[in-house]
């Protein structure tokens, strides 16, 4: 990105529900205390979401120009529901770095929205993401440990209750970085209209 000036730090997510982000949270607190030295940055369950697209640094000039194009592609979709499902990790099991939990979606909505907001960050100048998309919510960051891959067996192998809610907005956020961790703040909420 040819982006020089500081900006502030943007990304775009779906908001899960509050019934969702309780299973998540209680998911990472078994762990947490079945794995107490795990050198793991475990997500605030406030912060608990599903990232669509992070663009890092972005100028409010950028910022501003991106609004229209975001509303015009959310205003073509219709709420749709999402579920939580298995549990998962990157890049692997034997050396996990993010615990997520993934989500069902059956009419592949957020793949198709996630697609749409690529293109539209292409034109502006951002690159495209190469790897492929998963859509997930991130529980927790492992930092290096030697229990890291036993941790990861665990979240692998306990089953997270299979939550239901609706997707009705995107979230255009802005991370800011405190000494006690980021603190996001929306700046935007893009409704999917219901018709």
């Amino acid at each position: 990105m040819g982006q020089q000036m500081q900006g502030r730090r943007i990304f775009l997510a779906i908001d899960i529900s509050e019934a969702a982000r309780d299973v998540c949270a209680r998911h990472a607190e078994t762990l947490r205390s079945l794995f107490p030295k795990a050198q793991v940055g475990w997500t605030r369950p406030d912060k608990l979401h599903v990232t669509l697209k992070f663009l890092g640094d972005t100028t409010d000039e950028v910022l501003q120009r991106l609004q229209d194009p975001i509303a015009e592609m959310a205003a073509a979709h219709r709420p749709f529901p999402l579920r939580l499902t298995r549990a998962g990790v990157f890049p692997s099991r034997s050396r996990p770095r993010i615990l997520w939990i993934g989500l069902e979606d059956p009419q592949a909505r957020v793949a198709e929205i996630h697609h749409s907001i690529e293109t539209v960050c292409k034109e502006l100048g951002y690159e495209p993401e190469k790897k492929s998309f998963t859509p997930h919510v991130t529980i927790g960051r492992v930092r290096g440990a030697p229990s890291a891959a036993a941790l990861a067996d665990v979240h692998l192998n306990t089953r997270t209750e299979s939550v239901a809610f609706t997707v009705s907005e995107i979230v255009i956020y802005e991370s800011n970085l405190q000494p006690t961790g980021s603190i996001y703040m929306p700046l935007t909420r893009v409704p999917v209209p219901a018709g």
